[in-house]
């Protein structure tokens, strides 16, 4: 069985692994979904979650794994969207409904959420079958 090294595909080398001064800004939104990506970031191995966080990114947002929440959290994902532009990435995992709406995070529609957070991204990764290929439960 062959294994996927998602680092590989943001051209991340061994060299970049080792230097743990700077990380990577990270933004996780969950869209459409059922936690099952973020569950397998979880559990994952090459290179295992708690490496991944602890010495080369920093996952400064995320509706699950983030520590804080409510107002904090929405709060400080703006400010890494100032801090860092032109240079986080944004993980999205969950289909993105065609229309505005379906699902809501913080008085804002998740597909415009999405979109504000792309705008400035240095790249864009769809985690999962539903981000990557499509709609989910046909509200797309």
């Amino acid at each position: 069985m062959s294994s996927y090294n998602w680092l590989d595909a943001i051209n991340v080398t061994e060299e970049m692994l080792k230097q743990t001064d700077t990380r990577l800004p990270v933004i996780w939104i969950s869209a459409l979904d059922c936690t099952g990506c973020k569950e397998a970031f979880t559990r994952s191995s090459e290179p295992s979650s708690l490496d991944t966080i602890l010495n080369f990114i920093s996952l400064e947002y995320s509706e699950l794994l983030s520590t804080a929440s409510g107002y904090q959290a929405e709060e400080h994902k703006e400010t890494i969207f100032e801090k860092y532009k032109g240079q986080y990435v944004l993980v999205v995992e969950g289909g993105i409904p065609g229309s505005d709406d379906f699902l809501m995070i913080a008085g804002k529609s998740v597909r415009e959420e999405i979109i504000h957070a792309a705008a400035h991204a240095k790249t864009v990764i769809a985690v999962g079958s539903c981000s990557a290929w499509g709609e989910f439960l046909g509200l797309g």
